[in-house]
């Protein structure tokens, strides 16, 4: 937990200090304190966007091997993004939010599958088929 919480102070810190050079001042930051929508959506990407995300993350590598971990993050973004759209902006869905959403989390599961392994080599059995020269 102390990683991720350096992690996200140096970024806020370096980034920020990026945005105000680019922009020639803080002056912008007022926008976030007179137009309530903006202001709540930065805390929203700040909030639970950046650090509920690395906490998840770090947790998640704690736990499983890194590249599925990594694997498993970063196809979810995708079906969180939508959902917070949906909820938080209203905005429309059909029937292809939905294929797409469970095509994402079917393809999160295939690809953390541990597959069965053949008796004779123990390896991982392959679900293409093998490659004949």
């Amino acid at each position: 937990m102390e990683l991720t919480l350096i992690q996200s102070a140096l970024g806020a810190v370096v980034f920020n200090a990026a945005a105000g050079l680019q922009a020639g001042g803080f002056g912008w930051y007022s926008t976030y304190f007179t137009v309530p929508e903006a202001g709540w959506s930065v805390l929203y990407l700040g909030a639970v966007g950046s650090c509920l995300c690395y906490i998840a993350f770090h947790y998640t590598v704690a736990r499983i091997p890194e590249e599925k971990a990594a694997q498993l993050q970063i196809s979810i973004i995708c079906v969180t993004g939508v959902i917070a759209g949906i909820v938080v902006l209203q905005d429309s869905y059909g029937w292809q939010t939905v294929v797409g959403m469970v095509a994402v989390v079917w393809g999160v599961i295939l690809a953390n599958r541990t597959g069965k392994t053949s008796n004779a080599t123990g390896r991982r059995r392959s679900y293409l088929p093998a490659n004949e020269s």
